[in-house]
């Protein structure tokens, strides 16, 4: 598994890295047709963000993806196996999908705050974690 750390995606093949950095470089941008946005690969993007590909429903998590191969690499590392990535910044093992939310970590991120004495945290386990120890409630 390999990881941006511009943007925290996971991609299991050298070739997927490579396309997806595209969007991460000075490169000249092509607009898309039917969105209007900006994209590094028109082609890539159309396929992927407006493709009449129909979803598939996973059979490990139930939820339907569009490319249910790299859902599959990316979330149970392959066929039922769970491979666990090294974070390239504290070096700890965890599953692929708790990887992104232990990116916020590092990145100093804060995504979730708690209703109660507002205070803001990078994910939401954490503050449930927070609600639970400093407020008392599950």
């Amino acid at each position: 598994m390999n990881v941006i750390l511009q943007c925290k995606k996971l991609f299991v093949s050298k070739h997927h890295i490579g396309r997806h950095m595209l969007i991460h470089s000075n490169e000249q941008k092509t607009q898309c047709h039917i969105c209007k946005l900006m994209v590094a690969d028109v082609k890539s993007h159309i396929d992927y963000v407006h493709g009449k590909k129909e979803k598939e429903e996973c059979r490990e998590c139930g939820i339907k993806v569009k490319h249910l191969k790299a859902h599959m690499n990316l979330k149970h590392g392959g066929k039922g196996k769970r491979e666990n990535i090294s974070c390239p910044k504290c070096k700890k093992l965890m599953d692929p999908t708790s990887f992104r939310a232990h990116l916020l970590i590092h990145t100093g991120e804060q995504k979730t705050q708690c209703h109660i004495c507002k205070k803001m945290f990078s994910t939401a386990k954490i503050a449930k974690r927070h609600m639970s120890d400093v407020h008392g409630k599950k």
